[in-house]
């Protein structure tokens, strides 16, 4: 792996990216991903996309460093606001990760790709309620520990057929038997409890009773 004195997280994001020849990366920061992604052999040619110029030029300097440069386009923009229509419908794939869930939503509802790479850092519910409701099919739906923070990844494609959700999937993710996903479940049991012990609230109960039903 190219650059390889980076976050588990980040390196975990490049290894569940799928094969796709054209990325997006929005919110590319440092350019990590997008490089290592150029860097693997499977992608022929990135857009890298950070709102903030001083980002953007430390990607790009990294793009150079490993004589890449000819493999990607930079733009200091928004989401794809800067990319043209034919750039656009170029993308196989658009990444954004490391941002919240309703800042994801505000880029996702001013352009689509077929297929996303995603992990919010909050808001993980109201995402995955917008996928679905915007026809995607979240094909893969993991939680990712690092350093005692848990991160949610989610890979999604455009499909007629979609994986049905419960509300407590909806709010939780899938359930997987990982020791990342069960160690998740328990941190989210204790904060309910606290939640629960000081309100008493009947819906934070049903919460808690329906981790614990998952937990057994």
């Amino acid at each position: 792996m190219l650059e390889n004195k980076i976050s588990n997280r980040l390196k975990f994001l490049i290894d569940f990216c799928p094969n796709y020849k054209t990325y997006a990366d929005i919110g590319c920061d440092h350019g990590y991903v997008a490089l290592n992604l150029i860097g693997l052999g499977t992608t022929d040619f990135v857009y890298c996309v950070d709102i903030h110029k001083l980002s953007l030029e430390k990607a790009k300097n990294l793009f150079e460093k490993h004589n890449f440069i000819q493999k990607a386009k930079f733009y200091c923009s928004d989401g794809f606001s800067k990319l043209s229509t034919q750039e656009k419908e170029s993308i196989d794939c658009a990444i954004i990760a490391g941002m919240g869930g309703n800042e994801t939503i505000k880029i996702l509802s001013n352009y689509k790709t077929n297929s996303l790479v995603l992990q919010p850092m909050h808001n993980q519910k109201e995402l995955r309620e917008f996928l679905i409701k915007n026809g995607y099919n979240i094909v893969k739906d993991i939680v990712f520990c690092e350093k005692n923070k848990f991160y949610t990844f989610l890979c999604c494609e455009k499909s007629i057929k979609q994986t049905i959700y419960t509300d407590f999937e909806l709010e939780f993710g899938k359930y997987s038997n990982t020791t990342d996903y069960i160690n998740y479940l328990k941190t989210q049991k204790d904060k309910y409890l606290k939640i629960y012990n000081k309100t008493n609230n009947n819906a934070v109960l049903n919460i808690l009773q329906n981790i614990e039903n998952v937990l057994k």
